[in-house]
């Protein structure tokens, strides 16, 4: 692997899994709320899909050993991708109300709004 993909990689992977006892401490706060649940869960995929996005292009990009491991690091992305659907969508299907939004307007302009 190039030395700048993987620590791009490293860095990315790092924040992420930083943010697991965060995602774990906000989903307490949430209790048994389903809509700050969905909103959690889908914030979270969303980190999950940039990461796995980014080491499928690498993939196109490399070659031989480089693209094979990769592709074991998209694959490890993929699965916790799919976990985390699985889980947000079973979250979902509970929801009556519409979804938290991920932005709001404060001071004339858009900001994302972070649930953890």
């Amino acid at each position: 692997m190039g030395t700048l993909e993987w620590t791009a990689y490293s860095k990315l992977k790092s924040i992420y899994n930083g943010g697991d006892s965060k995602v774990t401490a906000a989903l307490q706060k949430a209790g048994s709320s389903v809509p700050r649940r969905e909103a959690i869960y889908r914030q979270r995929h969303q980190e999950c899909k940039a990461i796995t996005e980014f080491c499928q292009t690498q993939v196109l990009n490399a070659s031989g050993k480089d693209m094979q491991a990769w592709q074991k690091e998209t694959n490890l992305w993929l699965g916790r991708q799919s976990k985390l659907e699985r889980e947000w969508n079973g979250l979902v299907n509970k929801l009556d109300d519409l979804p938290l939004p991920d932005r709001e307007k404060k001071n004339g302009k858009y900001v994302d709004i972070h649930y953890y």
